[in-house]
């Protein structure tokens, strides 16, 4: 995960920080899938509802464009780096992290502000 996070500009950093609280870090690695190996999957009604915005633009710097159709989201890489790796570790590493984390405010550090931000 270091290695991974050394490999991010403060642009990555800061688009990955809005979406570090556990719940968004859980909603976001099922889409890991999506980028690494089946290229689309099916949501729910409240996947990614309220962070979709903060996840497109998280994805996009990273060189991915997640395509929503009605409840299938599909994830393009448009250029053949290391960065969608480098994104999937993150997210991946973050999310196990967070495992059995009862709040996130006490897991990440975040202030209620930055919550409140992120959920909403």
């Amino acid at each position: 995960m270091i290695s991974a996070l050394d490999e991010m500009t403060a642009d990555h950093l800061a688009a990955l920080r809005r979406c570090s609280v556990p719940m968004a870090l859980r909603t976001l690695e099922p889409l890991v899938q999506c980028v690494s190996g089946d290229r689309e999957m099916t949501l729910s009604s409240s996947d990614l509802t309220d962070l979709y915005e903060t996840t497109e633009h998280l994805f996009a710097s990273f060189h991915v464009s997640l395509k929503r159709e009605s409840n299938v989201v599909r994830a393009e890489i448009h250029q053949h780096s290391n960065l969608p790796l480098v994104l999937c570790i993150a997210i991946r590493c973050l999310a196990s992290l967070t495992q059995g984390c009862p709040e996130a405010s006490v897991c990440t550090g975040a202030d209620p502000a930055h919550l409140r931000t992120v959920e909403n």
